[in-house]
């Protein structure tokens, strides 16, 4: 399969997108990876509403691929989560990153892969200057690390992270990065 190469745009999640969110979080295969919790109005607006209203450091949006909104991707300062600094004893500045295609056609594309890239070099290494993208998908999840791999990220370690508020997040993750452009990973 060849890499999808459309025109990617990111636009910041509003209070607007819940009733789709809740739409794309019930489907089977994104809800594997991202079911925390219910797929309710109510529950999501509870979990999105602070990121919308910029209260936590994380910042939601929605990607849009030729003019349509096909998924869900943030930006995750993690120095501004320290419990969870701690644990991945990752280098100062680093921004995570989550990504979902909730758009069930667009899926099995590549679009993740172009999607992940796209916004890691404008949003990431761009709009938020950092230096060290990571993301830290479950280690199960053979076909979101193959596509991570694809956009640029490579495994760092695998770490065991625990969230005692939201206690289904518990578990490995298998923590993979991508440097900006004249920076190489520090061992």
């Amino acid at each position: 399969m060849s890499e999808y190469r459309g025109s990617f745009t990111f636009r910041l999640l509003t209070m607007d997108d819940i009733p789709q969110m809740s739409i794309w979080l019930s489907d089977p295969d994104v809800a594997e990876w991202y079911g925390e919790g219910g797929t309710s109005i109510e529950h999501l607006t509870d979990q999105y509403s602070p990121k919308i209203q910029r209260l936590t450091p994380t910042l939601g949006y929605i990607a849009k691929v030729d003019g349509v909104d096909i998924g869900y991707i943030q930006a995750v300062p993690i120095d501004g989560y320290p419990d969870y600094s701690v644990q991945l004893q990752i280098e100062p500045g680093a921004v995570g990153v989550d990504i979902f295609i909730g758009e069930a056609v667009y899926r099995g594309r590549g679009l993740g892969t172009t999607m992940l890239r796209a916004f890691t070099d404008e949003i990431v290494f761009g709009q938020l200057q950092a230096t060290v993208a990571v993301i830290g998908p479950d280690p199960q999840n053979v076909r979101a690390v193959r596509s991570y791999e694809k956009a640029g990220f490579s495994w760092l370690k695998t770490v065991y992270v625990t969230d005692e508020e939201r206690p289904s997040e518990n578990g490995e993750e298998y923590l993979m990065a991508r440097y900006s452009t004249g920076f190489e990973a520090r061992k």
